[in-house]
């Protein structure tokens, strides 16, 4: 933690001084950043040299806008493992990052045809599913806050601590 972001609540939420749009823009432009955060939180070189390579194409980090005051940004970090962040935008110069338990319409899409495959009786339990993505996406989010604001920090080119 440094005096650009700061953590609040065992990781609930991080307020950092950025300004909304160049961290939109910035996350917008790099694919990667899923494997970027996994560095900044110093995991295994093997781990972030394959999430750098699955994210090439279709697994691709994103963002989705929501509102012109936030947006859901969302990384794929293994592969039954996802990093989603809301982007909200405080005032001119402050953002707040919040961790989210969030599953693309495209990947509910995906699992509910792979149920419905094997039979319709576990396709019944797709909710069950999709909330179980959820909750795994919302602990990896929470774990990796702080490397995420670092990696922001970082990308503005702020210095970090």
């Amino acid at each position: 933690m440094n005096q650009y972001y700061r953590v609040f609540d065992n990781s609930s939420h991080a307020e950092m001084m950025a300004k909304f749009s160049v961290v939109q823009c910035l996350l917008q432009d790099e694919p990667r950043w899923g494997a970027d955060v996994l560095e900044m939180a110093g995991e295994y070189p093997w781990r972030v040299l394959l999430t750098r390579r699955q994210s090439r194409w279709l697994r691709a980090s994103r963002i989705y806008p929501e509102t012109p005051e936030r947006f859901i940004a969302f990384a794929p970090v293994g592969k039954r493992a996802n990093l989603a962040y809301e982007i909200s935008k405080l005032d001119e110069d402050y953002i707040q990052v919040v961790p989210i338990g969030y599953l693309p319409y495209a990947y509910k899409v995906a699992s509910l045809l792979a149920l419905l495959l094997v039979m319709v009786l576990p396709a019944l339990l797709a909710p069950l599913v999709w909330r179980l993505h959820q909750a795994a996406t919302l602990r990896y989010s929470r774990l990796y806050l702080d490397a995420f604001c670092r990696m922001v920090t970082q990308m503005l080119g702020i210095p970090t601590i």
